[in-house]
Formats: structure tokens, sequence, C-alpha cells
């Protein structure tokens, strides 16, 4: 089973720049949990580094604010979250952020980041849902 954490705003070229420049790994992309609990409405890339920043953690989350590329501790975004997504034909799709809807195979859809979890598609019996974690610098399965 492969879940698609492709980004909706980086490039691959520019994911895998980072990744080199800042030895890091590409984990997913989430939106961001502010201090006070809520999430954002826009869509974040996490990324995991084994040496952890002085003042922070192994993770880091770079985002736009306007047109400025702006980078933040990623822990809060992913840490004791579960994710859901919806299985078809192998691959997990998953809501990054509020409204963002995004379908899979065979018509199978998701909606509603953090906020609230919304799914379905054509062939409703085709399809699983689906739980998940971030782990170091991967996603794992929850059964």
């Amino acid at each position: 089973m492969i879940i698609n954490t492709d980004s909706s705003f980086l490039k691959k070229e520019i994911i895998e720049t980072v990744e080199r420049e800042y030895k890091a790994k590409y984990v997913l992309e989430s939106c961001l949990k502010y201090k006070d609990g809520d999430w954002g409405n826009r869509p974040a890339a996490i990324f995991y580094t084994e040496e952890a920043h002085p003042r922070g953690s192994n993770y880091f989350a770079l985002y736009f604010r306007g047109d400025s590329l702006m980078i933040t501790d990623g822990l809060p975004s992913i840490k004791d979250v579960v994710f859901s997504g919806i299985e078809a034909e192998g691959e997990v799709v998953y809501s990054r952020y509020r409204h963002d809807f995004r379908e899979g195979k065979n018509g199978a859809f998701v909606d509603g980041g953090r906020d609230y979890f919304k799914y379905g598609g054509d062939r409703f019996s085709d399809y699983n849902v689906v739980k998940f974690k971030v782990v170091k610098d991967h996603l794992e399965i929850i059964e």
C-alpha cells in the first residue's frame, strides 16, 4: 500500500533540493497546527532531519505566506496526529488541509484535512478507510 504524499505547492525538484541542502527527508504535506491548537488552512511540507534544531525538533515545515517561503517547527503538525485517508487499488489518498478535495483511483475521494473527514466514491465497496501516523522519516499504517 502506498500513501500518496505528493505536494500541492512544491515541485519535486524543490523537494529534492531541500532534502540535499538540509540533509532532510520529505515526509508528507499537511497543514500547520497553531499554538492555540487550531489547524491552519494552508499547505505545509513536513521534513525530517536526523540532527534536531538546537531550539526545536527533528521536523521542520515549509509553507508560503504570500510570496515568501517560510520555515517553522513541524513537530506540532505531526506529533500524536493520526491521519485518515481512503485506499483504493493499493493507493491511499488523504486530505492535507481543510477543503483539500483529492481524488484517488476508481473515483475514491477525500476532503477535510484535520478539520473533518469526508470520503466516498463511485463504487464505495471498493474503498477502505486507512489510518496512519508519522514515525521518524516515514508513514506507518495503523492496523
